[in-house]
């Protein structure tokens, strides 16, 4: 598509799809990131929030938490999940700090709740069941990362390690699991209903379009109520 042609359909856009993007664009900037490859299906969209509620029950439940997975919440609205690791090695035992992605799938068969594997995972004999289950935890931590609910605690030289420390960050810590939980649907609900941002070398024409769209007939003021 053409800069002319892609200008020309973000023309013909509602005027309530100009409104929240400008509040994204302005209020709530996207940070710069790698983008990664990982599924978006209903089926890891059932798994993202199936670990959430686990991580949340940890939470409210303080007498059924371990060594692998320990949840607290440190403000009213952030909940932090690490953990601690011991591994043996050729000078003792070290312990690591942070959480596994087996361990918090052990942690979700824990609460009732279960993850689920991808048909084309489960089909495939090449892969042992150990790791396929921690794909399925690590799509669940990119998706919350992509939703902008997560942030990885690790330092960056500890970020391609196998240990987790993240928060999560949610309604509040007096909410109930689904209040907490909906927050997570409206972050779906915005990523299907928000429009395609142009491509940089058509930003600054379009960020001229739609001021001129919607100058005269609503103020900033106005857009972002």
């Amino acid at each position: 598509m053409s800069l002319q042609q892609e200008l020309a359909v973000w023309g013909r856009l509602p005027e309530q799809n100009i409104k929240n993007y400008l509040y994204f664009l302005y209020i709530c900037p996207m940070p710069e990131k790698k983008r990664r490859k990982f599924g978006k299906t209903e089926l890891y969209q059932r798994n993202m929030q199936s670990l959430v509620k686990a991580l949340l029950w940890l939470a409210n439940d303080s007498s059924q938490s371990e060594a692998s997975v320990q949840v607290e919440w440190v403000s009213d609205h952030q909940m932090k999940v690490t953990g601690e690791y011991k591994k043996r090695t050729e000078t003792g035992e070290k312990v690591f700090k942070g959480t596994t992605k087996l361990a918090l799938w052990q942690l979700v068969e824990k609460t009732g709740n279960h993850l689920e594997i991808p048909s084309r995972q489960r089909e495939g004999f090449s892969i042992n069941l150990i790791k396929r289950q921690a794909e399925v935890v690590q799509n669940a931590l990119y998706y919350l990362e992509d939703l902008r609910i997560l942030k990885d605690e690790r330092p960056e030289n500890l970020k391609n390690k196998p240990y987790w420390i993240f928060t999560l960050t949610l309604k509040h810590k007096n909410a109930s699991v689904e209040e907490n939980l909906s927050v997570i649907q409206q972050k779906l609900d915005w990523e299907m209903s928000s429009p395609v941002m142009p491509p940089s070398s058509s930003l600054s024409r379009f960020q001229s379009l739609i001021a001129e769209k919607i100058e005269g007939f609503v103020g900033r003021e106005y857009v972002f109520k």
